[in-house]
């Protein structure tokens, strides 16, 4: 009889590869806080829009929020470059 690997075997449990060094793992956290940090205007100006969306404000279309999101995430790419999140 032939076992198939579980989630909770030893095969999926996620190890530290023993070539990555503290060094490494210091720079791979600084990258993704300072991707978050330089993402959090960006949020900021959906989450106002959202705001104005919901006091009625601005018409609840659902074109109108594409074409919002379309705007936005150009400028965030714009902006950012590398650092801009990829969906």
């Amino acid at each position: 009889m032939r076992r198939t690997p579980s989630l909770g075997s030893p095969f999926f449990t996620a190890r530290r590869p023993v070539h990555r060094t503290w060094l490494a793992d210091s720079l791979q956290a600084a990258w993704v806080s300072g991707k978050a940090m330089a993402a959090l205007p960006f949020d900021a100006l959906r989450a106002i829009h959202a705001s104005a969306v919901t006091a009625g404000f601005i018409q609840n279309s659902m074109l109108a929020s594409r074409d919002f999101e379309h705007v936005v995430g150009a400028l965030e790419r714009i902006t950012l470059g590398p650092l801009a999140r990829r969906v």
